[in-house]
């Protein structure tokens, strides 16, 4: 009988103690079934059901969680075309799975023939057409309810292009002028949380003042809250609030907070980008401290875009890498970890664990022989460490991260396992300073062990 060499012995018996481990990617490209065409704003009204804006004049459809996409063209022979540059905000507001409405302009944008407004009360199977009478250009709309919206549009007579929000709160059937501005600032999208509460940027060439304005009676008057001179490229770009005393707004390298429905607004550091370098034109917050934020050099092209991601309010950011270029101008979430962000020349991603690159676990091919949870290692660490369990049946394992008051901050694992020892990456990225739990469930078995952040 042949005698195995102790050596090669040794050799397949350490291997065969290790687990077969991959990287799992935390954005995803998808096909676009317009191919190259420029991609905006992302709603979803839905687990499931999901909109995207297309420059061209027609919309992306999925009802089965963007597995597949389908094409709606509301204006049906109608030539129009719809804004994807967020700078000029969000065309696009369903208040729910059924009613929703898109706004642009008949034409091309450098030649319009009038801003219009398509609106759906029956998910998008058919599509009424209303012309804003007395304005060129429609950029962007947003609705609280089914009668309360707002409406950002453009009079382009040469030399000059006069903002104007128009207001209605009958569906859209009348608009009345709610402001308008000189051909020195232009509004973007307001936002509104409710009829009354609204926020608003005002911008402006570079090298003189940007603002944020503020209304408390639906925008029959607004005042300023916030300036800003507008010294970085693209000034103050996008906004969100997610109740009336938390919002974020972001433009040229610059992120910035209120917790005190913008009375006062602080700038974030260590955010990870660069003021002077990048551009932010795209974000989406589920809360006051679950967000994303699309960013893109504006020193190189095409672009190179990253998404920056955020859960304790903005105290700490973590970089997620995206692969596609020219820019992000849509983002969106249907919780914390299943979205989707689209830009430019058509592209298109989506994520299934907020994001984040991780490592996929496999089991080892040695069988454990009991139930353990190893101390993680390295630690204490920045920003990722490596955690151990071993279970000696099969039995449904669930891995997860708590802070010191009980609270959750992470599921790692929660599936059944074959019997084995497993490896999982865990990433703190966006986590605080400070000592975490980590706690192992499976087949009766619970153990929970300290790991410590430190950055």
């Amino acid at each position: 009988m042949k005698i195995m060499p102790l050596f090669s012995f040794l050799m397949i018996a350490v291997f065969a103690s290790f687990q077969t481990i991959s990287p799992q990617p935390g954005w995803v490209s998808q096909t676009s079934p317009l191919g190259q065409e420029a991609l905006g704003q992302i709603q979803f009204v839905s687990a499931s059901e999901g909109w995207i804006v297309s420059a061209g004049g027609e919309l992306l459809h999925t009802t089965n969680f963007g597995a597949n996409w389908s094409t709606v063209k509301p204006g049906g022979s109608d030539t129009v075309s719809f804004n994807v540059n967020s700078l000029a905000g969000r065309p696009l507001c369903f208040v729910n799975a059924a009613t929703g409405w898109v706004i642009g302009e008949l034409g091309d944008p450098a030649d319009p023939r009038g801003a219009v407004i398509y609106s759906t009360t029956n998910s998008g199977s058919s599509w009424t057409k209303q012309l804003v009478k007395g304005w060129s250009n429609g950029v962007a709309v947003q609705f609280v309810d089914a009668n309360n919206g707002w409406a950002t549009v453009v009079n382009n007579p040469a030399p000059n292009f006069i903002w104007s929000v128009v207001h209605t709160t009958n569906g859209g059937s009348d608009w009345a002028l709610s402001h308008s501005d000189s051909a020195d600032g232009k509004f973007f999208d307001p936002y509104f949380t409710d009829p009354e509460n609204g926020w608003a940027i005002l911008d402006s060439v570079a090298g003189t003042p940007c603002w944020i304005l503020h209304t408390t009676n639906g925008g029959s008057t607004w005042t300023t809250q916030f300036s800003q001179s507008n010294t970085m490229y693209g000034g103050l770009c996008a906004l969100q609030f997610t109740d009336t005393k938390h919002g974020w707004v972001v433009g040229g390298g610059e992120i910035c907070h209120t917790t005190d429905g913008g009375t006062t607004w602080s700038m974030l550091p260590n955010t990870g980008i660069s003021p002077s370098s990048s551009t932010q034109h795209a974000l989406f917050f589920l809360n006051a401290d679950t967000g994303w934020i699309g960013s893109q050099s504006s020193t190189t092209y095409p672009d190179t875009s990253v998404v920056l991601y955020t859960t304790d309010g903005g105290v700490s950011w973590s970089t997620e890498a995206t692969g596609i270029q020219y820019g992000i101008s849509g983002l969106c979430f249907v919780d914390a970890k299943n979205g989707w962000l689209a830009g430019g020349e058509g592209g298109l991603c989506s994520t299934t664990n907020s994001g984040v690159t991780t490592v996929q676990e496999g089991p080892a091919r040695g069988i454990a022989d009991r139930f353990e949870l190893n101390q993680n290692f390295p630690n204490p660490f920045n920003p990722t460490t490596t955690i151990r369990y071993a279970i000696p049946i099969r039995s449904h394992v669930t891995l997860r991260v708590f802070n010191t008051l009980g609270q959750e901050v992470a599921e790692l694992v929660d599936a059944e396992k074959i019997a084995g020892t497993y490896t999982v990456t865990f990433d703190a990225g966006g986590l605080a300073s400070g000592v975490y739990l980590y706690r192992l469930e499976t087949g009766g078995f619970v153990q929970t062990r300290k790991l410590m952040v430190i950055k």
